[in-house]
Parts: structure tokens; C-alpha cells; sequence
């Protein structure tokens, strides 16, 4: 068993085998820092914009490349695998009195991202986002003012890879992205058009 899992790690640690449905980000890399395999790129999520509450609004997923060659990506694998939460609002009571388990759901598929999936090649340096429009007359989860987080796991479709080489399969999560839904002024009175 030993000598099993001491072949694991020599495996992944040469990049020469791909492993990235177990370990994130593990297949295309690039180099090693400190003994940790360096994926060749990053991704954030970014809300370039203040949610008012009954509005729609957008949030971002952006993926750079921070290696020294040329990576392909599948702009459909931006959205794929998100995880949300309503931070004051809670989804459990004990004896009447709410918990303070913030409410959350899980997506696992596409959600609606605001472009067509196809693959991009980011040359070093370059960097592609993908936008999510969120509606809250059709999504009663935000509808609420208060806090909310969103995060991310890019992911390439598997099955699209056989012909694109240069495609990262790897997954790489993003930091959790914390925003607030407002009660929004203007002229100094409370704005909360309904989103249409």
C-alpha cells in the first residue's frame, strides 16, 4: 500500500499523468513551486457592479494565463460547477428559532452564462471572462437584500478534449466571492424597480 501511494505522488508530481478529476488543476502544468504543482492559470470571480435589490445584475469569471506558452480553454466550463449562498438567510430552525446555516444551493451544468460555449486560446499574459447575468424576478434567491457569496470551479467538457491538445482539463476553484444586495437612492428615496 505504501509503495502504491508513494507511486501516485511521483506521477503527478512529473505532470506526466492525468489526474485532474482528483487533484485540481493537475494536468497541462507547467512548473513546481516548492513542491506543489503550479496550474498555468488563475480564475476569479468579480461583481463589477452594486446589486440594488429587484435589478439585474452581473457577476464575472475571468481566467488568465500565467505560464510561458499558450493555453486553450472551453468558455463553457466558466459557470459549470457553482456553488451560492444567501449569508442572512437561514435554511434550518431548531424549536422555532432560525439557525445561523446560511441558505445554499449547489449547480452542477451550464446556468445561463451570456455566451456561446467555444474554445479560446490565451496566449501568456491573456486573460477571457465569461459574464453571468443574474435576474431576480426569475430567481427568488436574490431576491432579499443582504449577503451573499458565489464561487467557481472551472472545468473544460471532458468529452470535447480528444482533438484539442493544447486544451487544459485541469479544474481550478476560484476564492469565494462575497457581494451585498442593496436597497438602493436615487434623488433621495429608496429604489427597488422590479427586474424585467
Amino acid at each position: 500500500m505504501h509503495k502504491q501511494v508513494k507511486f501516485i505522488v511521483s506521477l503527478i508530481a512529473t505532470c506526466s499523468f492525468q489526474l485532474s478529476w482528483i487533484f485540481l488543476g493537475v494536468s497541462n502544468c507547467d512548473a513546481q513551486d516548492k513542491g506543489q504543482i503550479v496550474p498555468p492559470l488563475t480564475f476569479e470571480l468579480v461583481s463589477p457592479e452594486q446589486p440594488c435589490v429587484g435589478k439585474s445584475f452581473t457577476l464575472q469569471a475571468r481566467l488568465k494565463n500565467i505560464s510561458k506558452r499558450k493555453v486553450m480553454i472551453d468558455t463553457g466550463g466558466f459557470w459549470r460547477y457553482v456553488t451560492e449562498k444567501a449569508l442572512d438567510q437561514s435554511s434550518s430552525s431548531l424549536f422555532g428559532v432560525p439557525l445561523t446555516i446560511p441558505k445554499m444551493r449547489g449547480t452542477v451544468g451550464d446556468i445561463g452564462h451570456d455566451e456561446a460555449s467555444q474554445f479560446v486560446v490565451l496566449k501568456p499574459g491573456q486573460s477571457h471572462t465569461v459574464a453571468l447575468t443574474v435576474n431576480p424576478s426569475k430567481d427568488d434567491f436574490y431576491r432579499s437584500p443582504g449577503r451573499y457569496s458565489v464561487t467557481s470551479i472551472y472545468g473544460a467538457s471532458t468529452n470535447r478534449t480528444a482533438n484539442h491538445p493544447d486544451l487544459f482539463i485541469g479544474t481550478i476553484a476560484a476564492p469565494e466571492l462575497h457581494f451585498k444586495i442593496v436597497e438602493c437612492k436615487m434623488n433621495g428615496h429608496t429604489f427597488t424597480k422590479r427586474a424585467g
